[in-house]
């Protein structure tokens, strides 16, 4: 089973790079039309990526929550791996939707207010 996984293995190599710029093209020549459950989905996804690969969750959440290591001569690792990775992008996007409700748009929401205040006191100071 290990074979089969050995392309993947390093983060970032020839395979990575293939499959993104395949991934890329695919859905760069889909015709998707306008829909807002899509751009909500798509809104969170760096934050996702943000929350489940860094250094301080990384590995703690695929060594000790989630124990993947059992996992890798198992012939359920392909299912595991599905339920996993959907399980965590479901988890990320809640907690980077909330964080978008409850903390992105007030204080953008303020910060926005404050720049155009001040736009427009420059603007009655300097004459364009």
């Amino acid at each position: 089973m290990k074979q089969i996984f050995y392309f993947t293995q390093n983060d970032y190599g020839f395979f990575q790079l293939i499959l993104g710029i395949g991934l890329f093209i695919t859905f760069l020549k889909a015709n998707i039309t306008y829909s807002p459950w899509i751009n909500t989905v798509a809104s969170t996804t760096f934050g996702i990526y943000l929350l489940h690969d860094n250094k301080l969750v990384m590995h703690y959440m695929w060594d000790h929550i989630f124990s993947t290591y059992q996992y890798y001569d198992s012939p359920l690792l392909p299912l595991y791996t599905v339920l996993i990775v959907s399980f965590v992008f479901v988890i990320g996007m809640c907690v980077d939707y909330l964080r978008i409700v409850f903390i992105e748009k007030p204080v953008m929401k303020r910060i926005t207010s404050y720049i155009e205040s001040s736009q427009s006191w420059v603007a009655q100071k300097v004459l364009f």
